[in-house]
């Protein structure tokens, strides 16, 4: 055999033996890419998320990418389902405790508009804040150097199940209680979602940043893949439709803003659904409204 064939032979049977270059892989199959870190302003990384600075949060990530909002066959504030593009962000795992509320208001003297302390008795601390209104839940975000999350980022954080934990219906420690049990502790693993998310599905309905708008998921439905999505703008009109109905809510979209998740008391099956929305005035408080906090996240150096 000339040395010509040879070296050939040697070099195609060194290929076959995944020799050289990485490993085992064949030469023409690229490496994967290496996985992205994400990072923000005020949080480090603790075991398998994030931890923020300002109120000791822990935080999970969802990924940037395409998600999936409203459900088809739900009420008429879901319909249509919506496909979004939105970026990386951050989002508390557990809704803000009474202790980490009390916290924030002894830094800053902040005076809520809403009786909390309803919600706060002793040995209650690790209980989510509740009888907040929307803008003392921003307040708090603000403070903790976060935001409230828009709809769209709360339903990601679901994951794109009909439930936080999949498409099938189970009992679940956070819904269908007596109303006088009251929620538990805003650790407690009642459910949790496809992200790690702690109680979306119920313990409290959350607040969010969004103004509400009955038929805000046509409009990301006709954009064809509305990017991060945040609901209607301040001071936004009346939509016609709603105008020439008379409601008498009157203009929603300045008047209400978007509330997510159920509570420990609601009917799990249909209140416990990613797409299951609802809206409330925002200086208004209710028995069952907390909220929890995110983060827009950015590609680490």
């Amino acid at each position: 055999m000339s040395g010509a064939r040879t070296s050939m032979l040697l070099a195609a049977l060194l290929a076959l033996a995944g020799c050289g270059g990485d490993g085992n892989r064949p030469a023409d199959v690229p490496a994967p890419a290496p996985a992205v870190e994400y990072t923000a302003e005020g949080v480090r990384r603790a075991g398998d998320g994030w931890r923020a600075d300002s109120d000791g949060a822990e935080l999970l990530l969802v990924p940037a990418g395409r998600r999936r909002l409203g459900d088809d066959a739900g009420r008429y504030d879901e319909q249509p389902m919506a496909e979004v593009e939105l970026d990386a962000f951050f989002i508390d795992r557990h809704e803000v405790s009474n202790a980490q509320f009390a916290r924030f208001l002894e830094a800053t003297g902040y005076s809520p508009q809403g009786p909390w302390q309803r919600g706060f008795q002793a040995g209650e601390e690790l209980l989510p804040v509740r009888f907040v209104t929307w803008f003392d839940a921003q307040a708090y975000a603000r403070w903790a150097g976060r935001r409230l999350p828009t709809e769209a980022e709360w339903e990601a954080a679901c994951g794109a199940a009909r439930y936080p934990w999949g498409d099938e219906w189970h009992a679940v420690a956070v819904t269908d209680r007596a109303l006088d049990a009251g929620p538990l502790a805003a650790s407690s693993e009642g459910d949790r979602s496809a992200h790690g998310v702690l109680n979306l599905g119920g313990n409290v309905r959350e607040w969010c940043g969004d103004w509400y708008d009955r038929y805000i998921y046509r409009d990301y439905a006709a954009q064809g893949l509305a990017s991060n999505p945040r609901g209607p703008e301040d001071g936004a009109p009346p939509r016609p439709e709603v105008a020439a109905a008379g409601a008498v809510a009157g203009n929603e979209r300045s008047t209400r803003k978007a509330v997510r998740g159920g509570a420990w008391f609601s009917p799990g099956p249909e209140f416990a659904r990613r797409a299951r929305r609802h809206a409330h005035n925002p200086h208004h408080y209710f028995n069952d409204v907390g909220f929890r906090c995110a983060l827009s996240a950015r590609e680490a150096p």
